[in-house]
């Protein structure tokens, strides 16, 4: 409905594109095939900074920007896939565009990153995208996703046993918050301690670093 809203405001003519971000750093995902919908149904492309997000495609149950009709995707593949640091792809998916108007796309898409990218791209990026896309197409890629989904889910589960402690799960109503990372664990910890006092805890005690620590929480990544 704020899509809607914000687009209609605006007039749909003005509106170049809709950006939306899923995951955000906690893991929160909002309900893309609604957002999208609503977005193509005024004719308005939308792009997905999926950075956080590369592994969704790959899930029994995809939560993928790309399954839910989005135009354009970043992934920062480095992040939570296995490609080197900086390695990064850009996906054009089916979206609302058809024929003349998905041909522009395209072709906008390789004048621009034929303006910013390097003429002398790195070749260990670009191999070991292609690495990490490979073992992600095999059963071995699978497994090792799976493994860690597994231990994300122990991890909440047994987090959800301390007093104190507050585990963020969806749906939550707070933000349109549908769904959550499953290797993203988000724990509340103000009624015990602040994030920074929490991170610093489990540095010292088990080696344990989480990804990110904010006054109220710590959120770990799998």
């Amino acid at each position: 409905e704020d899509v809607a809203r914000e687009i209609d405001a605006c007039g749909a003519r003005s509106v170049a594109a809709v950006v939306l971000l899923s995951p955000t750093y906690f893991g929160a995902i909002p309900d893309l095939k609604a957002l999208v919908a609503a977005a193509h149904s005024r004719g308005v492309p939308v792009i997905v900074d999926e950075a956080h997000g590369a592994h969704l495609p790959f899930l029994p149950e995809p939560l993928g920007a790309l399954s839910a009709g989005a135009d354009l995707v970043v992934q920062s593949t480095h992040k939570t896939l296995t490609a080197l640091t900086q390695a990064s792809m850009l996906h054009l998916g089916a979206g609302c565009l058809e024929g003349e108007s998905l041909s522009e796309l395209q072709d906008a898409v390789s004048d621009l990153l034929n303006i910013l990218q390097s003429s002398s791209p790195s070749a260990l990026l670009l191999a070991s995208l292609d690495a990490a896309r490979w073992q992600q197409a095999r059963e071995e890629g699978r497994s090792l996703l799976a493994r860690a989904v597994l231990l994300a889910s122990k991890t909440r589960h047994l987090i959800k046993k301390i007093p104190g402690l507050h585990v963020l799960e969806a749906p939550s109503k707070s933000g349109g918050m549908v769904a959550m990372d499953p290797l993203r664990v988000t724990v509340g910890t103000a009624e015990i301690c602040s994030g920074d006092e929490a991170c610093l805890a489990i540095e010292e005690s088990h080696r344990v670093f989480a990804e990110v620590s904010e006054p109220r929480c710590i959120a770990m990544a799998f």
